[in-house]
């Protein structure tokens, strides 16, 4: 990189991204940082959120229905691993004492 470029602010936007180390994430800070926004907004604005869209017709019919209506966290994981997680535990838990110190009275009831 030095004897392509005489100054780092010769570097242009999308090499200096492509060539970030990533340090300890799964890819480089500032190509986290800078799709973040626009990953969260493209979520968020996206019809398929709408109640109005969760019917058969938009996956496909019936069977692309229950597809969607039995996936899991575990079925995500354990269907694109060759071993299909054979003795494996897959899944999350939350402590007890974080899920009741930030349950509003709501909750509760």
């Amino acid at each position: 990189m030095k004897e392509l470029y005489s100054d780092i602010e010769a570097v242009e936007l999308i090499v200096g991204l492509l060539v970030e180390s990533t340090g300890t994430g799964v890819g480089p800070p500032s190509m986290s940082v800078m799709s973040a926004v626009w990953l969260v907004r493209g979520l968020i604005s996206h019809p398929i959120n709408s109640p109005n869209w969760w019917k058969p017709s938009t996956f496909g019919g019936e069977i692309g229905m229950n597809i969607i209506e039995t996936a899991s966290l575990k079925k995500l994981i354990c269907l694109n691993m060759k071993n299909k997680c054979y003795n494996m535990y897959i899944g999350f838990k939350t402590p007890n004492n974080f899920v009741m110190k930030n349950a509003s009275s709501k909750d509760a009831e």
